[in-house]
């Protein structure tokens, strides 16, 4: 299994759970998102791929937990045959294309990378950031908006006598007025 982060800071070499070494791919060259906007949110399990999203709607705080965003996902994350997440455990808010996350009062804890956050500060979300649920590990990568391909303009062309300067719409083998074929483009 392999993701891609682009923060090395606070990368776990094993698996908490079997031990086994993680792959981790840094990604060299990224596109310029500075300006781009983030319109969703991939949380995806280190365990087991299994992944829930959380787009960006006018609702500027989503919740996230077995009541809410991820249910699918986090409502199945036991450890003892106990959920370990909590029914609102954080919740991730988008403003001003940042999206942040806070911790709701979860019982087991959220971390951004080791560091717990607490439910009184929101902490900033980066693209591609581990977030620790109780124990279980997510990678939350961003989605952006795609950027709708500009129009293109359309320039009139005429056509243009050289020898008497009579204009046309579409270019004729001779003029109708001198009867020339020396016919070129103008651009209008």
């Amino acid at each position: 299994m392999s993701y891609e982060i682009n923060d090395s800071t606070n990368i776990p070499a094993t698996c908490v759970y079997c031990n086994e070494d993680l792959e981790w791919k840094e990604i060299k060259e990224q596109e310029d998102k500075t300006n781009a906007e983030i319109i969703n949110l991939i949380w995806t399990k280190q365990r087991d791929s299994s992944s829930f999203n959380v787009e960006k709607s006018s609702v500027a705080l989503h919740l996230i937990g077995r009541l809410h965003h991820g249910s699918e996902v986090l409502g199945n994350i036991l450890q003892n045959n106990v959920p370990i997440i909590s029914k609102t455990h954080c919740s991730v808010e988008f403003s001003e294309n940042n999206v942040y996350l806070k911790d709701e009062g979860s019982t087991n804890g959220t971390f951004l990378g080791h560091e717990k956050i607490s439910c009184i500060n929101k902490l900033p979300l980066k693209d591609n950031q581990l977030v620790w649920l109780a124990n279980e590990l997510f990678i939350v990568t961003f989605e952006y908006k795609k950027e709708e391909e500009k129009p293109q303009i359309h320039i009139p062309v005429k056509y243009r006598c050289r020898d008497c300067g009579l204009m046309f719409d579409s270019k004729p083998e001779f003029c109708e007025s001198c009867d020339s074929s020396d016919i070129y483009r103008v651009e209008v």
